[in-house]
């Protein structure tokens, strides 16, 4: 009887652990079930954005697995965002990124799976729809303006540290269709859709032949055509112009001297020479051909676009390349050609012509969007102006603001030009300003005795010109990576359970 009841017991022992046995298997297999069917809607949801980055719908998988921009757990596309926003369960999801969150289901087991996607910076220094010839060319990169080391002389360089590859690259056909002739080093890529020439020239990354052509910006300079009715005109020549707002030529225009851009757009129906360089911050629109005779010695807050819809030449005197800088992008629908100066930024040819770079270094380095403003932000007539005064006094401002990819936030460059009859202009200038900093400043110089209606007035205007939306403002978005295909510009930093 003992002997029975043994065996009923370890019977049943054995079917209790076989049934745990089998429940636990199921559990497993329907949490592997859910993992995978959650990794699939996501991996669906990674494939839309790279289609459309703009996407902000749903997608599911029967009724199996979920992904929403608009039901919890909601996910979150900043892939056009400046700043870093909240998302799911707090995570933070940076700028010019998006956050997947995918929910799977099987047998009663629930997964959600996260992924975050970022975009790519421009990978190309240097690149041409035509052949591209180098001699005595570097190319390298750096994360920002800010890793360039500027020493007394004006002379710039980077630390091995910071240094990161930069890339050529040539949608010419033909045999030779880029070129790097001696002491020429890539510290890159070097990609030809006909074939790479090593003629003297070394290149520590790939030599791609045969490469996919590269999608490349086509910029028409009409677009930016500056309103007259709020533009100055300037003379056919003129000597070292200061630019703040619009300007423009209605012909060929020649300068003397450096064109410095206070926030300003130049446009040009013509054709551009210029004996100097190009400093400050804004853009140069030509309809011609553009020729910048010099460079300048620039600061990390220098930046630029010039857009040229013909042949653009940018050389200086044959010497220390490292004093002769151009921040920003060269842009040209002509043939491109550089000569013995430093290019922070990128080169673009993109009109079929050749691009030419002789003696120049080109280092490449995110661009992003350039906030323009193209008028005086503030007028103001002194209330009180005195006897004989008239009514001439008053305080002009002019701003530009500007995202500091570094920091995370806008800076705004201003300029205040304080106008009393019978007294000398007096004009301040702080670059770089916090929204608040930017508050303080124009509130402080506000005719001396600052009002309770002016702080908000001035911070409402430029939380209106970070966001484009004060009229007749322009945004130079000088960002080339938006023009690559979606495919070529999304990366995944992140892909995990939750």
């Amino acid at each position: 009887m003992m002997t029975v009841a043994v065996a009923v017991l370890a019977a049943s022992v054995v079917c209790a652990a076989a049934s745990f046995a089998l429940m636990f298997c199921t559990q497993v297999s329907n949490h592997h079930a859910a993992r995978n069917l959650a990794d699939s809607v996501v991996a669906r949801g990674v494939e839309r954005l790279m289609a459309s980055p703009d996407f902000r719908g749903s997608i599911t998988i029967g009724e199996v697995a979920r992904l929403s921009f608009e039901t919890i757990p909601r996910s979150v596309n900043n892939l056009d965002g400046f700043d870093a926003v909240a998302g799911f369960d707090g995570h933070p999801v940076p700028a010019e990124s998006a956050q997947l969150v995918g929910l799977g289901f099987s047998g009663g087991e629930q997964v959600r799976v996260e992924a975050i996607l970022s975009i790519a910076a421009f990978p190309y220094a240097l690149a041409s729809d035509g052949r591209l010839d180098a001699t005595d060319l570097l190319v390298s990169g750096v994360p920002s303006f800010q890793e360039v080391a500027r020493g007394p002389d004006g002379s710039v360089s980077i630390k091995s540290d910071d240094e990161l590859p930069g890339h050529v690259a040539s949608n010419c056909a033909e045999a030779s269709a880029l070129t790097l002739g001696r002491n020429s080093r890539v510290k890159g890529n070097a990609g030809a859709a006909g074939r790479v020439v090593l003629s003297g020239g070394v290149v520590e990354g790939d030599v791609r032949n045969g490469a996919a052509r590269v999608t490349l910006p086509w910029l028409e300079p009409s677009a930016f055509d500056v309103p007259r009715a709020y533009a100055v005109t300037l003379q056919p020549s003129v000597a070292s112009p200061r630019v703040a707002g619009f300007a423009r030529s209605e012909g060929g225009l020649r300068v003397s001297g450096d064109i410095t851009l206070d926030g300003g757009v130049l446009f040009v129906k013509g054709d551009l020479y210029v004996e100097g360089g190009i400093r400050g911050r804004g853009a140069v629109i030509v309809q011609g051909r553009t020729y910048l005779g010099g460079a300048s010695s620039l600061t990390s807050d220098d930046v630029a676009a010039i857009i040229s819809g013909g042949d653009l030449t940018i050389e200086a005197a044959a010497g220390n390349r490292a004093r002769h800088l151009f921040q920003g992008l060269v842009y040209g629908r002509g043939r491109v050609t550089a000569r013995n100066v430093t290019v922070l930024g990128a080169m673009v040819a993109a009109g079929g012509d050749d691009l030419t770079v002789e003696n120049t270094t080109v280092v490449s380095v995110p661009l992003g969007k350039l906030m323009i403003a193209g008028e005086s932000i503030w007028q103001v007539d002194d209330e009180d102006p005195g006897p004989d005064e008239g009514d001439g006094s008053g305080i002009d401002f002019n701003a530009v603001a500007f995202f500091d990819r570094a920091a995370k936030v806008w800076r705004y460059d201003v300029r205040a030009t304080l106008i009393k009859k019978f007294v000398p202009q007096q004009t301040l200038v702080q670059k770089g300003l916090t929204r608040e900093a930017a508050v303080r400043f124009l509130n402080d110089v506000f005719l001396e005795a600052p009002t309770d209606e002016s702080a908000p007035a001035f911070d409402a205007y430029l939380q209106d010109l970070s966001r484009g939306a004060k009229p007749r403002s322009v945004v130079m978005d000088v960002d080339l990576n938006r023009f690559l295909q979606p495919a070529d510009r999304i990366r995944i930093l992140l892909w995990r359970p939750l």
